[in-house]
Protein backbone atom coordinates (compact mmCIF):
# COMPACT_ATOMS: atom_id res chain seq x y z
CA UNK A 1 0.00 0.00 0.00
CA UNK A 2 1.32 2.95 -0.70
CA UNK A 3 0.23 7.08 -1.27
CA UNK A 4 1.49 9.98 -3.21
CA UNK A 5 4.22 10.98 -0.60
CA UNK A 6 5.78 7.59 -0.89
CA UNK A 7 9.02 7.65 -3.56
CA UNK A 8 8.33 5.32 -6.39
CA UNK A 9 8.65 1.71 -6.17
CA UNK A 10 8.53 2.33 -1.72
CA UNK A 11 5.74 1.07 0.04
CA UNK A 12 4.17 2.49 3.27
CA UNK A 13 3.10 -0.32 4.37
CA UNK A 14 3.49 -4.31 2.43
CA UNK A 15 0.96 -6.72 4.33
CA UNK A 16 1.82 -10.04 4.27
CA UNK A 17 -1.13 -12.53 4.74
CA UNK A 18 0.62 -16.04 3.03
CA UNK A 19 0.40 -19.44 5.15
CA UNK A 20 3.21 -19.31 7.65
CA UNK A 21 5.10 -22.64 6.17
CA UNK A 22 8.69 -23.79 6.12
CA UNK A 23 8.56 -23.61 2.13
CA UNK A 24 7.92 -19.79 1.79
CA UNK A 25 10.33 -17.56 2.54
CA UNK A 26 8.39 -14.37 3.30
CA UNK A 27 11.26 -12.02 3.78
CA UNK A 28 12.55 -12.48 0.09
CA UNK A 29 8.84 -12.29 -1.04
CA UNK A 30 8.05 -9.00 0.20
CA UNK A 31 11.56 -7.46 0.00
CA UNK A 32 11.26 -6.29 -3.25
CA UNK A 33 8.24 -3.47 -2.15
CA UNK A 34 10.33 -2.66 1.06
CA UNK A 35 11.72 0.22 1.12
CA UNK A 36 13.87 2.73 3.88
CA UNK A 37 10.56 3.94 5.50
CA UNK A 38 8.14 1.17 4.53
CA UNK A 39 6.15 -0.76 7.74
CA UNK A 40 5.42 -4.30 7.71
CA UNK A 41 2.09 -6.22 8.37
CA UNK A 42 1.57 -9.69 9.34
CA UNK A 43 -1.50 -10.69 9.18
CA UNK A 44 -0.56 -14.89 9.72
CA UNK A 45 -1.80 -17.48 12.65
CA UNK A 46 1.18 -18.96 15.03
CA UNK A 47 3.65 -18.36 17.95
CA UNK A 48 6.91 -16.87 17.16
CA UNK A 49 6.18 -15.84 13.26
CA UNK A 50 7.71 -12.35 12.99
CA UNK A 51 11.30 -13.11 13.90
CA UNK A 52 12.09 -14.43 10.35
CA UNK A 53 10.94 -11.42 8.85
CA UNK A 54 12.23 -8.98 11.52
CA UNK A 55 15.72 -11.19 11.21
CA UNK A 56 15.36 -10.40 7.00
CA UNK A 57 14.57 -7.26 7.51
CA UNK A 58 15.89 -5.60 10.48
CA UNK A 59 15.41 -2.10 9.60
CA UNK A 60 11.67 -2.52 9.11
CA UNK A 61 9.32 -2.34 11.62
CA UNK A 62 6.89 -4.99 12.17
CA UNK A 63 3.08 -4.60 13.04
CA UNK A 64 2.01 -8.14 13.79
CA UNK A 65 -2.18 -9.05 13.38
CA UNK A 66 -4.34 -11.34 13.89
CA UNK A 67 -7.71 -12.12 12.26
CA UNK A 68 -10.36 -13.15 14.11
CA UNK A 69 -13.02 -14.85 11.54
CA UNK A 70 -14.03 -18.11 10.50
CA UNK A 71 -14.72 -18.12 7.19
CA UNK A 72 -13.36 -20.82 4.48
CA UNK A 73 -12.76 -20.53 0.53
CA UNK A 74 -14.93 -23.20 -0.61
CA UNK A 75 -14.47 -22.91 -4.54
CA UNK A 76 -12.10 -20.16 -6.32
CA UNK A 77 -13.48 -17.20 -5.90
CA UNK A 78 -16.20 -17.93 -3.09
CA UNK A 79 -16.18 -17.39 0.23
CA UNK A 80 -18.60 -18.62 3.01
CA UNK A 81 -18.31 -16.22 5.94
CA UNK A 82 -19.60 -18.68 8.85
CA UNK A 83 -18.76 -16.38 12.19
CA UNK A 84 -16.84 -13.36 13.17
CA UNK A 85 -15.00 -10.69 11.84
CA UNK A 86 -12.10 -8.57 13.15
CA UNK A 87 -8.32 -7.57 13.51
CA UNK A 88 -6.21 -7.11 16.85
CA UNK A 89 -2.63 -5.30 15.74
CA UNK A 90 0.13 -4.24 17.32
CA UNK A 91 3.77 -3.43 16.82
CA UNK A 92 6.13 -6.39 17.59
CA UNK A 93 7.06 -7.00 19.94
CA UNK A 94 5.28 -4.46 22.21
CA UNK A 95 3.61 -1.22 22.43
CA UNK A 96 1.45 0.72 20.29
CA UNK A 97 2.69 3.29 17.49
CA UNK A 98 1.97 5.98 15.16
CA UNK A 99 2.07 3.59 12.20
CA UNK A 100 -0.20 1.10 14.16
CA UNK A 101 -3.23 3.79 14.85
CA UNK A 102 -2.74 5.02 11.20
CA UNK A 103 -2.85 1.01 9.35
CA UNK A 104 -6.38 0.28 11.89
CA UNK A 105 -7.37 3.73 10.41
CA UNK A 106 -7.18 2.76 7.03
CA UNK A 107 -9.04 -0.59 7.98
CA UNK A 108 -11.80 1.20 9.85
CA UNK A 109 -12.52 3.19 7.05
CA UNK A 110 -13.15 -0.20 5.24
CA UNK A 111 -15.44 -1.40 7.58
CA UNK A 112 -13.41 -3.65 9.81
CA UNK A 113 -13.13 -3.27 13.15
CA UNK A 114 -9.48 -3.29 15.07
CA UNK A 115 -8.19 -3.69 18.37
CA UNK A 116 -5.03 -2.03 19.26
CA UNK A 117 -2.95 -3.94 21.50
CA UNK A 118 0.11 -2.87 23.66
CA UNK A 119 1.09 -6.78 23.61
CA UNK A 120 0.44 -8.29 20.65
CA UNK A 121 2.23 -11.19 21.85
CA UNK A 122 -0.01 -11.88 24.30
CA UNK A 123 -2.96 -11.36 21.71
CA UNK A 124 -1.23 -14.11 19.58
CA UNK A 125 -1.38 -16.43 22.47
CA UNK A 126 -5.16 -16.02 23.32
CA UNK A 127 -5.38 -16.68 19.39
CA UNK A 128 -3.17 -19.86 19.64
CA UNK A 129 -6.03 -20.80 22.77
CA UNK A 130 -8.11 -22.63 20.34
CA UNK A 131 -6.17 -22.87 16.82
CA UNK A 132 -3.10 -25.21 18.32
CA UNK A 133 -5.34 -27.42 20.13
CA UNK A 134 -8.72 -27.72 17.17
CA UNK A 135 -6.53 -27.06 13.94
CA UNK A 136 -3.88 -29.74 14.31
CA UNK A 137 -6.75 -31.88 16.01
CA UNK A 138 -9.39 -31.28 13.32
CA UNK A 139 -6.62 -33.03 10.90
CA UNK A 140 -6.10 -35.81 12.88
CA UNK A 141 -9.93 -36.78 12.81
CA UNK A 142 -9.63 -36.27 9.18
CA UNK A 143 -10.78 -32.71 8.82
CA UNK A 144 -13.83 -32.67 11.33
CA UNK A 145 -15.97 -29.72 11.64
CA UNK A 146 -15.88 -27.87 15.30
CA UNK A 147 -19.12 -30.04 16.24
CA UNK A 148 -17.89 -33.43 15.49
CA UNK A 149 -14.42 -32.54 17.57
CA UNK A 150 -16.54 -30.98 20.84
CA UNK A 151 -19.71 -33.49 20.52
CA UNK A 152 -17.75 -36.50 19.95
CA UNK A 153 -17.71 -38.64 23.58
CA UNK A 154 -14.38 -37.21 25.17
CA UNK A 155 -13.79 -34.63 22.57
CA UNK A 156 -14.36 -31.52 24.29
CA UNK A 157 -12.43 -33.04 26.91
CA UNK A 158 -9.88 -33.88 24.97
CA UNK A 159 -10.13 -29.74 23.62
CA UNK A 160 -10.01 -28.60 27.51
CA UNK A 161 -7.04 -30.53 28.30
CA UNK A 162 -4.75 -29.41 25.19
CA UNK A 163 -5.92 -25.49 25.98
CA UNK A 164 -4.88 -26.64 29.17
CA UNK A 165 -1.59 -27.00 27.74
CA UNK A 166 -1.51 -23.95 25.69
CA UNK A 167 -2.49 -21.89 28.97
CA UNK A 168 0.45 -23.63 31.03
CA UNK A 169 3.01 -22.45 27.94
CA UNK A 170 1.72 -18.74 27.54
CA UNK A 171 2.17 -18.24 31.06
CA UNK A 172 5.78 -19.80 31.18
CA UNK A 173 6.52 -17.26 28.53
CA UNK A 174 5.18 -14.47 29.92
CA UNK A 175 1.58 -14.49 28.74
CA UNK A 176 -0.58 -15.66 31.37
CA UNK A 177 -4.45 -16.18 30.26
CA UNK A 178 -7.54 -14.98 32.10
CA UNK A 179 -8.71 -18.19 34.73
CA UNK A 180 -12.21 -18.25 32.15
CA UNK A 181 -10.56 -18.08 28.98
CA UNK A 182 -11.23 -21.96 28.46
CA UNK A 183 -14.32 -21.87 29.03
CA UNK A 184 -15.52 -18.79 26.75
CA UNK A 185 -13.44 -20.02 24.21
CA UNK A 186 -15.39 -23.29 24.31
CA UNK A 187 -18.49 -21.51 25.02
CA UNK A 188 -18.09 -19.28 21.29
CA UNK A 189 -17.01 -22.32 19.68
CA UNK A 190 -20.57 -23.93 20.38
CA UNK A 191 -22.09 -20.58 19.17
CA UNK A 192 -20.62 -21.20 15.50
CA UNK A 193 -22.23 -23.29 13.11
CA UNK A 194 -20.44 -26.43 12.24
CA UNK A 195 -16.92 -24.64 11.05
CA UNK A 196 -14.19 -26.68 9.31
CA UNK A 197 -11.17 -24.71 9.85
CA UNK A 198 -8.15 -23.42 7.18
CA UNK A 199 -5.93 -26.13 8.49
CA UNK A 200 -8.41 -29.10 7.51
CA UNK A 201 -9.58 -27.58 5.00
CA UNK A 202 -5.70 -27.58 3.37
CA UNK A 203 -5.63 -30.94 4.76
CA UNK A 204 -8.43 -32.03 2.68
CA UNK A 205 -7.62 -30.39 -0.20
CA UNK A 206 -3.74 -31.82 -0.22
CA UNK A 207 -2.03 -28.53 0.24
CA UNK A 208 0.61 -27.68 2.92
CA UNK A 209 -0.50 -26.99 6.17
CA UNK A 210 1.09 -24.76 9.10
CA UNK A 211 1.97 -27.12 11.35
CA UNK A 212 4.96 -25.51 12.51
CA UNK A 213 3.64 -22.00 13.33
CA UNK A 214 0.32 -23.19 15.08
CA UNK A 215 1.64 -26.19 16.92
CA UNK A 216 5.23 -27.26 16.69
CA UNK A 217 6.67 -23.28 18.03
CA UNK A 218 4.48 -23.82 21.16
CA UNK A 219 5.88 -27.23 21.38
CA UNK A 220 9.27 -25.69 21.11
CA UNK A 221 8.29 -22.95 23.30
CA UNK A 222 7.18 -26.02 26.18
CA UNK A 223 10.77 -27.55 26.28
CA UNK A 224 12.27 -24.23 26.53
CA UNK A 225 10.34 -23.25 29.12
CA UNK A 226 10.39 -26.49 30.92
CA UNK A 227 6.72 -27.36 30.84
CA UNK A 228 4.82 -30.51 30.43
CA UNK A 229 2.76 -30.58 27.16
CA UNK A 230 1.99 -34.45 26.45
CA UNK A 231 -1.30 -34.29 24.45
CA UNK A 232 0.50 -31.44 22.54
CA UNK A 233 3.41 -33.74 21.97
CA UNK A 234 1.78 -36.62 20.75
CA UNK A 235 -0.27 -34.70 18.55
CA UNK A 236 2.74 -33.18 16.69
CA UNK A 237 4.02 -36.35 16.58
CA UNK A 238 1.06 -38.07 15.52
CA UNK A 239 0.91 -35.68 12.51
CA UNK A 240 4.20 -35.81 11.70
CA UNK A 241 3.89 -39.79 11.03
CA UNK A 242 1.05 -38.73 8.54
CA UNK A 243 2.92 -36.59 7.25
CA UNK A 244 5.96 -38.76 6.63
CA UNK A 245 3.09 -41.65 5.11
CA UNK A 246 1.91 -39.28 3.07
CA UNK A 247 5.62 -38.33 1.22
CA UNK A 248 6.27 -41.84 0.76
CA UNK A 249 2.75 -42.33 -1.28
CA UNK A 250 4.30 -39.47 -3.48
Amino acid sequence: YRDGDTPEGEADYVICCVKVLPSIDRGALIKPWVGENTRIVLIENGIDIERDVADALPNNPIISCLAFIAVSRVAPGKIEHKAFGSLTMGAWPEGITDACRDIAERFEAGGIDVKLSEAVVGERWRKSLWNTPFNPLSVLAGGADTVTLLDTPGGEALARAMMAEVCAVAAADGHPMPEDAIDKNIAGTRKMPAYINSMALDYLNGRPMEIQAILGNVVALAEQHGVSTPRLTTMQVALAMRARLAAASD
